[in-house]
């Protein structure tokens, strides 16, 4: 599901001063998290300059699922949450970043510096 750097077109500086930091912060519920990390993702595929197929096609259907009476309270949230940041993730690492909860703040989510290497 990854792109390569190359096939998203965009620079690392640019992902940096775009992406790199807080994506949502002071939540654990999956209707507070879902929104902004599928702006993120609809953010990242119009700058991409080019289609991802895959990605395209998860966010627009999540972005319909929520909007459905009940979605919340399923357990699709929970599954689609893990897949959104299996695509955030396979895109930040391209750039030296992973996606998820800050080291310090397990509420604080979004592209993280890679010190580690584990992206």
């Amino acid at each position: 599901m990854t792109k390569s750097i190359q096939e998203l077109s965009f620079t690392r500086d640019k992902f940096i001063s775009r992406y790199a930091g807080t994506c949502v912060h002071g939540s654990l519920r999956s209707e507070d998290i879902i929104p902004p990390m599928l702006e993120t993702l609809r953010s990242i595929i119009a700058d991409s300059g080019k289609p991802m197929p895959l990605a395209s096609a998860f966010w627009g259907r999540i972005a319909n699922d929520s909007q459905q009476p009940g979605y919340y309270e399923s357990d699709a949230p929970m599954e689609d949450i893990e897949t959104l940041m299996d695509i955030l993730g396979g895109i930040g690492s391209e750039f030296g970043y992973y996606f998820g909860a800050h080291e310090g703040d397990g509420s604080d989510f979004g592209f993280w510096k890679d010190e580690l290497g584990i992206s």
